[in-house]
């Protein structure tokens, strides 16, 4: 379809935006690889097209870049230094959504970097805690709405402390590790510190508080600095590095997903690193060439009550038994 040509100063049609973006899907076509491996959509809508471009072209977004066109329909040179500023407002596919690696992102942005305002950022909304009482250094899991991807673009404070963000998840869901130096949070021992206002900052825009209680850290508590390989794959052996673990191998309990959490049986363990083999019963890979990301892997030590290390991984089965 032809797009109208608009002038300066007129206003931008909804039928006008929706021929760019038909012009757009035309020009992305059909994505899809079939191999079965997927990745994350990363957000570039409110970004700069240089900020736009060097998200989409980091190695570890596993994207491309696709085409890029102004609001007036016509096909942009993004890497020309006087389009940097330019704002994106509209980008294909959206936010979030699961692709092959490396699909096309296809944009449309300003006519220069003062025009249109670009379609704010909603407010992110957060709806309950997987805990009410946590302990500093604990992993906390927050359900709700308006998050963005990738998940470490979020800033999650409590008192305006901010907290390591977990990769992984989407725009629902967050795992954060509530961090140390909580105002009046007890550090080792002492009275639990109520009413600690929990906020989700993405895109710009500020979540609501949201109360939560803090705990003093627990003493021996596991740590996970890091999984490896990524993605793992179901029936083969995943090494779980950090801290804290038993040098016991049923003392160690591991359980990959959280609906319903499945246990992974340790086949090795150091106090630094434990070897897991991939349960095949994770919901969503139960056929060859399915895929999930940001599973929470959780450990737990049995010497350690109450303490639980979790991070998010990806998964991938690649045969069928």
């Amino acid at each position: 379809m032809p797009i109208s040509e608009v002038s300066a100063g007129e206003l931008i049609t909804a039928l006008h935006m929706n021929e760019i973006i038909g012009t757009v899907n035309d020009l992305v076509g059909k994505v899809g690889s079939g191999t079965g491996v997927q990745v994350t959509i990363p957000t570039v809508i409110g970004h700069t097209v240089a900020q736009a471009r060097s998200i989409i072209l980091a190695p570890a977004a596993q994207v491309s870049l696709g085409p890029v066109l102004d609001v007036a329909g016509q096909n942009v040179d993004s890497g020309q230094s006087a389009v940097a500023n330019r704002k994106v407002i509209v980008q294909m596919p959206s936010a979030g959504t699961k692709a092959p690696p490396n699909t096309p992102i296809a944009l449309v942005i300003t006519a220069d970097a003062a025009s249109s305002p670009t379609p704010s950022q909603a407010k992110p909304v957060i709806g309950s805690v997987d805990k009410p009482s946590v302990a500093v250094l604990q992993p906390l899991s927050i359900t709700g709405d308006n998050f963005v991807v990738p998940s470490t673009d979020n800033i999650v404070t409590f008192d305006g402390v901010a907290a390591t963000v977990t990769p992984g998840g989407g725009t629902k869901i967050l795992t954060v590790t509530v961090p140390q130096g909580i105002p009046g949070a007890p550090a080792a021992g002492g009275a639990d510190k109520p009413n600690v206002n929990l906020v989700v900052t993405a895109g710009g825009q500020t979540s609501d508080p949201f109360h939560v209680t803090i705990k003093a850290p627990i003493s021996g508590a596991p740590t996970i600095s890091g999984i490896t390989p990524d993605p793992g794959l179901v029936f083969d052996p995943i090494v779980i590095a950090g801290t804290g673990f038993s040098t016991t191998l049923s003392k160690n309990v591991v359980t990959i997903a959280d609906d319903p959490p499945r246990t992974a049986t340790v086949t090795a363990a150091t106090a630094t690193q434990l070897t897991v083999t991939v349960p095949s019963n994770i919901t969503g890979l139960a056929h060859k060439n399915d895929s999930r990301d940001a599973i929470p892997v959780r450990v737990s030590n049995t010497d350690v009550p109450n303490a639980v290390a979790s991070r998010n991984h990806n998964f991938f089965r690649n045969r069928e038994n």
